[in-house]
């Protein structure tokens, strides 16, 4: 497989999860008033980061936070830093890849991972809400104590919800990337072991 191919698979991964992401986040989300918001977008991002790696999961991130700014505000200057989240999700992933696939049971590290990228992602969105009242002047009363109490709710509860759906995907997915890594001979990309997959039936 030559670089372009190699280059081509990685866009073509990256164009169908950031997607997946922008469908989770701006039509399959649940919102609580103008400051609440329940989403599982952030998975698509995860198994991008793993899989493709820190360059393309930045422009993965990059293009989910644009595109749902897009659709549900408008590009404005809050994008700037309402943008790290998305980033925050797909970038720490791709960081700690090579700790994720090595041999033995992964769980715990999958555990490790979602939850770094869940707490990342949680400061992130913190700071974009806390610049957001310093910009702009808006005034939230206590809605301000409980997006950060129902923040930290949704990270303990997200982290646990996407290591599951992790360690499921993890073997069929991981196979693929085994047959890509071959096809591209790419030595630079991390080897992933069958068995820290865990006992899942084909």
């Amino acid at each position: 497989m030559t670089k372009l191919k190699v280059y081509l698979f990685k866009l073509g991964l990256t164009a169908i999860l950031t997607a997946l992401a922008i469908v989770l986040n701006s039509f399959l989300s649940i919102r609580i008033g103008n400051v609440i918001k329940i989403s599982l977008y952030g998975f698509p991002l995860i198994i991008l980061g793993l899989f493709v790696g820190p360059l393309f999961s930045v422009v993965g991130g990059i293009t989910c936070a644009l595109i749902n700014d897009i659709v549900g505000y408008g590009i404005s200057l809050s994008t700037l830093w309402w943008s790290l989240a998305p980033i925050t999700w797909a970038l720490i992933p791709a960081l700690l890849r090579k700790f994720y696939f090595i041999k033995n049971k992964n769980y715990l590290r999958g555990l490790i991972v979602i939850g770094l990228s869940a707490f990342m992602a949680f400061l992130a969105n913190n700071l974009a809400f806390y610049l957001d009242l310093k910009v702009f002047g808006y005034d939230y009363g206590d809605l301000v104590l409980i997006n950060v109490v129902f923040r930290l709710i949704s990270l303990v509860i997200t982290t646990f919800i996407f290591s599951f759906l992790l360690f499921v995907v993890s073997k069929p997915l991981g196979k693929r990337y085994n047959r890509f890594r071959v096809n591209s001979r790419k030595e630079n990309e991390p080897e992933i072991s069958l068995e820290s997959f865990g006992d899942i039936d084909d």
